[in-house]
């Protein structure tokens, strides 16, 4: 499970918008959404194949906009998207400006740290390095890329639990 301490996500909750503690199984579900935009991270078009961009779609209940945690280590997690079965991942070898992109999974994949930010939202940074996921516009289908924190709202993520129906 997941819980807030300090400036991480450690295995017991999460907090979301609203101020409401949701306690999160390991394997949940969640959109995932930029504070700056409203919109949520999903693969292109849906598309299943490896190294298909990541970008923001307005939000729907859908599989393609829903991502699956999973811990794989101390306040680190894996996602995965809920309708390809791909994991979020840097297209290339981490720095600022690699784009971010769905593959296979990898067993021995670093994850991701969610770092608390004021307002019930997150900074997710990939761990091992001090990148972080971040939406270059506000604009639909906008590429995702790792960037140096800024502090910026486009570096700034809600988390929403999702039961996809579509």
């Amino acid at each position: 499970m997941l819980r807030a301490t300090g400036r991480f996500l450690s295995p017991l909750c999460l907090f979301f918008s609203g101020g409401m503690a949701a306690y999160a199984q390991d394997g949940q579900t969640f959109a995932i959404q930029n504070i700056a935009s409203g919109k949520n991270l999903r693969p292109f078009e849906a598309g299943r194949q490896d190294s298909n961009q990541i970008v923001l779609y307005d939000h729907h209940s859908w599989k393609c906009l829903t991502w699956t945690f999973k811990q794989v280590g101390p306040d680190r997690y894996r996602l995965t998207n809920y309708y390809t079965g791909k994991t979020l991942d840097a297209a290339s070898k981490p720095a600022a400006g690699v784009s971010l992109v769905q593959h296979e999974t990898v067993p021995n994949s670093l994850g991701w740290e969610f770092v608390a930010q004021p307002g019930d939202s997150y900074a997710i940074r990939m761990a091992g390095t001090e990148l972080y996921v971040t939406a270059t516009s506000r604009e639909t289908n906008t590429q995702i890329t790792l960037a140096r924190f800024t502090n910026a709202n486009s570096q700034k993520w809600r988390l929403i639990p999702q039961r996809p129906w579509f």
